[in-house]
């Protein structure tokens, strides 16, 4: 069975934390309340947690540990709005999509609690959020896909310049996360997003690609 087969084959939304979820009770997106396990310190990153359906579904609140947070997710309509909010202050991660979806996203959170909310408007949709770490990784050479991905983990110490190659005139951004911080490093944006790049950027990272087309990157 495939993974779309395995998430997308129930018509509930289940929230499953595989190593500990913020909030004891939950809404199931159908009305029900689900107990959930305790909280996870802020400090301390979550491994994984998934939620599927295709009603609304909001989750209050959910912890996040600090640092590299990835998104993985898959829609089958064509109206998807995800957000997770910050219970105090700060900016938002926000994804709406007017079209069938199989991706994924990165975002650097500040550790907290948060505000899961995700509407499929009746068409199955799954969101995986994960902690990806790693204290090493390969170097990097040639990384393509059609689709939004992260790549990684990378060594970048030895890099200096990534060539980028997204389909002419189409929206694409690429930016470089590291496991923990504030900040990464973007490589492009927009639709004029090809050509020869530098890359400032040292340690261990992951590649986010934010396209809807085939693309390539290679990297010297």
């Amino acid at each position: 069975m495939n993974r779309r087969s395995l998430l997308l084959g129930s018509g509930m939304a289940i929230s499953t934390a595989l190593a500990g979820c913020s909030s004891d009770e939950a809404n199931d997106g159908n009305g029900n309340e689900e107990e959930q396990p305790g909280r996870n310190s802020p400090k301390e990153p979550l491994e994984s947690m998934q939620w599927l359906g295709s009603a609304s579904h909001t989750v209050d609140p959910v912890s996040i540990g600090s640092g590299l947070t990835v998104f993985d997710v898959e829609y089958e309509g064509d109206d998807f709005d995800l957000r997770v909010s910050p219970l105090d202050r700060g900016d938002a991660y926000e994804l709406e999509i007017d079209h069938e979806y199989d991706g994924t996203s990165a975002r650097l959170f500040e550790g907290g609690d948060y505000v899961f909310h995700a509407d499929g408007n009746g068409a199955q949709w799954s969101v995986e959020l994960r902690h990806p770490r790693a204290e090493s990784g390969d170097i990097p050479e040639t990384i393509s896909d059609e689709r939004p991905v992260v790549a990684g983990p990378f060594e970048f110490d030895s890099i200096e310049t990534a060539y980028l190659s997204p389909r002419p005139q189409t929206e694409f951004a690429a930016t470089i996360y590291p496991p923990e911080g504030d900040s990464g490093e973007r490589l492009s944006a927009g639709q004029e997003g090809g050509g020869d790049v530098p890359v400032d950027f040292d340690g261990v990272g992951w590649v986010a690609v934010q396209s809807q087309f085939p693309w390539q990157i290679v990297f010297d």
